[in-house]
């Protein structure tokens, strides 16, 4: 059974809650969220 958009999105926030240096890195964090939601295979 495929994610949830919801429970996509909650795993996607805990992802980036542990990515160190985010702050001082937030384009990169901003990438790796962009391409996780272009990844995503539900239309929003």
């Amino acid at each position: 059974m495929p994610i949830e958009v919801p429970e996509h999105i909650e795993e996607l926030c805990e992802e980036i809650a542990v990515i160190p240096d985010k702050g001082e890195n937030i384009i990169k964090t901003a990438a790796y969220l962009h391409l996780q939601l272009k990844n995503c295979k539900y239309v929003v």
